[in-house]
């Protein structure tokens, strides 16, 4: 490609990133589906706001007002934005609950964002599916940091941003880069969400019988542009700061094998721990095998090719929510670290609120809606 084809490219890219972005921002329903998807997450950190408790690191930067984002978790844009939401270049006033108010704007615009890659339009009972993303479980404790949980939030928000331009494979390319080095500045343990919503975009190209061409395109770009990202943030933001916590994980060694089988086997150890009992777990399994059996209806490829897709999707998408941690050793466990679940969860349940067979439709938003509801349930008791 010369440079006049190049110029040409970036322009054309550039007029349709704009394009889209103004499509998403300005459809005449935006203002009433964020209200709605607002009001669902206010209603679920609502406990959140209303309490005065300060978990862990927020006790430091209450007594101490530290703003050490940047020096001590290579979290840059984290520590900018802190400067600017608590008005102050040196230290951290204590702002709660409008912190977590900011918080589920970035989670509101995430789940529109979500469900319109999903399903190709935004719709009230796909929003009310998508709320996995900020009141999963695990994502409960990123919303118990009354200083953090905006750039928490704003991480989730990145990863997903992407995939709103992923038909044109040279501009989600450069968008890609560009989140995820915002989502890596702000925090890291988000990676799994670009990584589950490429296996998605994956899966649906293959059920939609497109060329090998195609598929093996998008996994290249999706990849390299993951890489990429996690190069420049390894080895030219990292240095700038003292490796702490998960950034520390990045620049650990690679794993051995069997490194590698007790990290699987402590994931999900600790994964039916935190939801080993509760209804939710039940809901979840039904969501999968509706899911396998909702994809093959649709499906235009082979029957024995779509079932091994979708099972291969569902089976690795459930550990990919882990990340790239996997592959380091001596991780620190949090429930915070499987934050990318909810997300992978939410892209399971919208998918179930698009059925156009009106039975299995009301159905499976009933279940949808009742699977919500418990997650509010859940935020009310954590």
């Amino acid at each position: 490609m010369n440079l006049a084809n190049l110029k040409r490219t970036l322009k054309f890219d550039y007029l349709t990133f704009l394009a889209i972005t103004r499509s998403f921002f300005k459809d005449k329903n935006f203002l009433k589906y964020f209200g709605f998807i607002y009001g669902l997450y206010f209603i679920g950190i609502f406990k959140f706001l209303t309490s005065d408790v300060l978990y862990r690191d927020d006790t430091g930067r209450f007594l101490e007002m530290y703003n050490n984002y940047g020096t001590a978790a290579s979290r840059f844009l984290s520590s900018f934005l802190g400067r600017i939401l608590h008005i102050n270049s040196l230290y951290l006033n204590y702002i709660s609950s409008l912190t977590q108010l900011i918080t589920i704007v970035f989670l509101s615009i995430a789940s529109m964002a979500l469900v319109k890659i999903v399903n190709k339009k935004i719709t009230y009972f796909g929003l009310i599916a998508s709320l996995a993303v900020g009141l999963s479980p695990f994502f409960l404790e990123c919303l118990s940091y009354k200083f953090d949980s905006p750039y928490m939030a704003l991480a989730t928000t990145c990863a997903i941003l992407p995939f709103l331009f992923v038909k044109r494979l040279s501009l989600f390319f450069i968008t890609s880069i560009l989140f995820l080095l915002c989502m890596w500045n702000t925090y890291q343990t988000n990676n799994g969400i670009y990584i589950v919503l490429s296996m998605f975009v994956v899966l649906n190209l293959i059920l939609q019988k497109a060329n090998l061409k195609e598929i093996l395109k998008f996994i290249f770009v999706s990849i390299l542009a993951f890489i990429v990202a996690l190069a420049i943030y390894k080895f030219l933001i990292i240095p700038l700061s003292e490796p702490h916590g998960y950034t520390q994980a990045v620049t650990k060694t690679i794993s051995s094998f069997d490194e590698l089988k007790q990290t699987f086997t402590k994931f999900y150890q600790l994964m039916d721990f935190y939801i080993g009992e509760h209804i939710i777990r039940n809901l979840f399994f039904v969501f999968c095998i509706l899911f396998t059996l909702t994809k093959l209806f649709g499906r235009k490829a082979n029957l024995a090719l779509s079932i091994f897709s979708i099972v291969i999707f569902l089976f690795v998408g459930f550990f990919a929510t882990f990340g790239i941690f996997y592959v380091f050793s001596n991780l620190n466990w949090a429930p915070r670290l499987y934050a990318s679940f909810g997300t992978f969860v939410a892209i399971i349940t919208i998918s179930l609120t698009a059925v156009k067979i009106k039975v299995l439709n009301f159905a499976f938003k009933s279940l949808v809606l009742f699977f919500s509801y418990s997650l509010i349930v859940i935020s009310f008791i954590y």
